[in-house]
C-alpha cells in the first residue's frame, strides 16, 4: 500500500509539475507576445519621433524663410528711398484725358525703372497729387474712411478710379 500511496503522490506532484509547467510556458508565451508588443510600439515611437523631427525642420525651414522674407522686407522700403532724389511726375487732374494718359504712363515708367513694390504705387502716386487732384483724392479718403467707398490698395485701383474720373467723365 506504501507503494501505491507513494505512486499517487508521485503522479500528484507529476501532475502538479506538468500544471505548473503548462502555466510557466503559457506566461513565457505571454511574455514574449508583451516584448514583441513593445518592440513594434518603440519602433512606431521611433517612427513618430522621426516624423516630429522632419516637421520641425519643415517649420524651422519655413520660419527662417519668413524671417528672411521679414527682413527682407523690412530693408526694401530703405532701398526703395533711393529713388527720393528723382522727382514723380505732378498730377494736377484738370479734365484732360491726354494729360492723364500721359502722366499714368510717365509713373507707370518710374515704377517699373524703380522696382517700386506693389503696396507703395498708390502712396507714392498720391503724393504728387497737386490742385484738383489732390482735392480729390482727399475727397476719396475721406469716403473710404466712412465706409462710402471701396478701399484704394492697389495701384491698378487707383487707376481705375483716375480713369473714371480723367478719362471717362470727359468724354461727355
Amino acid at each position: 500500500m506504501t507503494n501505491m500511496a507513494s505512486d499517487a503522490s508521485s503522479k500528484t506532484k507529476s501532475y502538479h509539475k506538468a500544471h505548473l509547467l503548462g502555466e510557466l510556458m503559457e506566461v513565457k508565451k505571454q511574455i514574449v507576445h508583451k516584448d514583441e508588443k513593445i518592440s513594434q510600439l518603440a519602433q512606431r515611437l521611433q517612427r513618430l519621433e522621426e516624423a516630429q523631427a522632419r516637421q520641425n525642420q519643415q517649420n524651422e525651414d519655413k520660419w527662417s524663410l519668413h524671417n528672411f522674407a521679414k527682413r527682407h522686407n523690412h530693408h526694401q522700403p530703405q532701398q526703395q528711398h533711393s529713388f527720393n532724389f528723382v522727382k514723380l511726375p505732378s498730377f494736377h487732374g484738370f479734365n484732360d484725358p491726354s494729360l492723364y494718359l500721359d502722366w499714368e504712363v510717365k509713373v507707370e515708367h518710374f515704377f517699373h525703372v524703380y522696382k517700386v513694390t506693389e503696396d507703395q504705387k498708390v502712396r507714392l502716386a498720391s503724393l504728387d497729387f497737386l490742385d484738383y487732384a489732390n482735392q480729390w483724392w482727399h475727397k476719396i479718403v475721406m469716403d473710404i474712411g466712412l465706409n462710402k467707398r471701396r478701399i484704394v490698395v492697389s495701384w491698378y485701383d487707383l487707376k481705375a478710379c483716375m480713369h473714371a474720373r480723367e478719362v471717362c467723365s470727359s468724354s461727355f
